[in-house]
C-alpha cells in the first residue's frame, strides 16, 4: 500500500509502498482508512522544525486524524465488528492505566501516539486498539469525522461550560451539528484516502 511517510530527520516526506498492517494483539482492529486530516503536528513533521522532532519515531507513517471502516477485529475486541464506522482517539491510550480508565487518554502513562510512535492513517489500512476507537454516526461523512478530535478541542475551548454526553457517538454529533448550524467555516483538513 502507499503510505505518506517521515523517513529521515530533515525536512520532507515520501510516499512508500509499505506493508498492509496486520491484527499482532488480541484488542487490535483493522481499519480501512476513508479520511484522514492533515495537522499542524504533520506540517511540523514535514518541516522537521521546533521542539517537535523528539515527538516521533522514524521511519513513520504519518496521521493520526483517522476516519474509516472496520476489516477486521482481534479475538477480544467486544465493542466493534467488520463493517462498522469509526473515528479514531488520537493519543493512542493504553487502556488500564489511572487515566485511560477515567477517559482522558491524553494523560496516559503509557501513550503511543499514532502517527508519532505508531504508524499512523495516511496510508490505506491502519491497526488501532479497541480502545482507542469511537463509532461514526451514519449521517457524519468520514471526511468531518476525520477531523472530530480537532473540532471537538476547539468546541470545548469556545464552549467551556459544554458538557461531554455520556456517549462519544453523541459527543461527536453534537460537535458536528454546532459546526453545521453556525457555518464559520470549512471542514476541508480532511483529505479523502487516494491511492
Amino acid at each position: 500500500m502507499l503510505a505518506v511517510t517521515k523517513t529521515r530527520p530533515e525536512p520532507g516526506i515520501d510516499i512508500l509502498e509499505r506493508p498492509e498492517p496486520r491484527i499482532q494483539k488480541d484488542d487490535d482492529v483493522l481499519l480501512e482508512v476513508a479520511a484522514c486530516g492533515v495537522c499542524g503536528t504533520d506540517l511540523h513533521f514535514y518541516e522537521w522544525a521546533g521542539d517537535f522532532t523528539d515527538e516521533i519515531t522514524l521511519p513513520r507513517i504519518l496521521g493520526h486524524e483517522v476516519a474509516g471502516t472496520v476489516v477486521e477485529v482481534g479475538r477480544a475486541v467486544t465493542t466493534f465488528r467488520t463493517g462498522d464506522r469509526v473515528v479514531t482517539e488520537t493519543w493512542g491510550g493504553c487502556g488500564r492505566c489511572y487515566y485511560c480508565r477515567l477517559g482522558r487518554f491524553n494523560h496516559c502513562l503509557h501513550q503511543v501516539r499514532i502517527g508519532q510512535k505508531a504508524d499512523g492513517g495516511m496510508a490505506r489500512y491502519i491497526v488501532i486498539p479497541e480502545v482507542s476507537l469511537y463509532k461514526t454516526p451514519e449521517d457524519i461523512a468520514s471526511d468531518e469525522a476525520a477531523v472530530v478530535e480537532v473540532v471537538g478541542v476547539a468546541l470545548r475551548c469556545l464552549r467551556p461550560d459544554a458538557k461531554l454526553p455520556e456517549h462519544a457517538e453523541a459527543a461527536v454529533k453534537k460537535d458536528l451539528e454546532f459546526i453545521r448550524e453556525h457555518k464559520k467555516f470549512e471542514l476541508s483538513a480532511a483529505l479523502p484516502n487516494k491511492e
